[in-house]
Parts: structure tokens; sequence; C-alpha cells
């Protein structure tokens, strides 16, 4: 009994902790913000069911960011370490503290056969500082 009581107290614990995520799903393009009951993401398209049944189609390359269930997007410049040019890609924030945020990317690696995360450090100027390579 005990060991139960000392489980549903951390299980309640942890949610309470985790209670920093998005409520809300919702999408940003240039011209328009879209609040949605559900958001789910394919490979190309965002699908927004609103609370009236109402469905809207947005196509990923047109989005600047958006959040689905409690975790947020948002379209950042990465720099190409063969190149040396800046590409945009989707990166989900993990951390924001005193002016950095740290947003997390997933790659494929063909030649490893697996994916690699890529740890971005950003500034509060949008400046990129660092990239660190996490392999996951």
């Amino acid at each position: 009994m005990k060991t139960l009581m000392i489980t549903l107290a951390i299980f309640f614990f942890m949610n309470v902790v985790k209670g920093q995520g998005f409520t809300t799903d919702f999408a940003v393009t240039d011209n328009d913000t879209i609040f949605c009951k559900t958001l789910t993401v394919g490979h190309k398209y965002v699908t927004c069911k609103k609370d009236d049944g109402a469905k809207i189609k947005i196509k990923k390359v047109d989005l600047l960011k958006y959040a689905c269930d409690g975790r947020l997007w948002e379209k950042m410049p990465v720099i190409d370490e063969t190149t040396g040019k800046v590409q945009y890609a989707m990166l989900e924030m993990i951390a924001y503290k005193n002016g950095t945020a740290i947003y997390k990317e997933n790659r494929y690696s063909l030649k490893e056969d697996n994916y690699q995360a890529w740890y971005h450090h950003y500034n509060v100027n949008d400046n990129m500082i660092s990239q660190k390579l996490t392999q996951r």
C-alpha cells in the first residue's frame, strides 16, 4: 500500500512539474494565426481541426511556428556544416533561459542508418551561437 501511494505521489508531482507546455495547439503563418482543437503534423501538410469541426490544411513550407501536444516548433536558420550556407528548418524548442533558447533538430543519417539529434543555441537577437551534435 505504501509503494502504491509513493508511486501515485510521484506520478502527480511529475504532471505538475511538466505543466510548462502549451495547452492549445496553434499554427502561425505569414499572415494568420490559427488556433486548433487538434493539430496533426504530416510530411508536407499540417491539418488543423477547429472546435466547430472544420478542417484547415496548411503547407509546412508556409509555417513559421506551431505548437502541438504541448511542444513548440519554430522555423529557424541552420548553418549547413558542409557548405556553410544558411538554410531554414523546423526546430523544436527545448528550453529558454536568460535570453538563450535551445532548439533540437532530428536528422536522419543514411550513412549511419539512424537519427541524430542536433542541438542549436540561439541568443535573444536570433543569432546562432553554436551547433552541437549529440546522437540519439
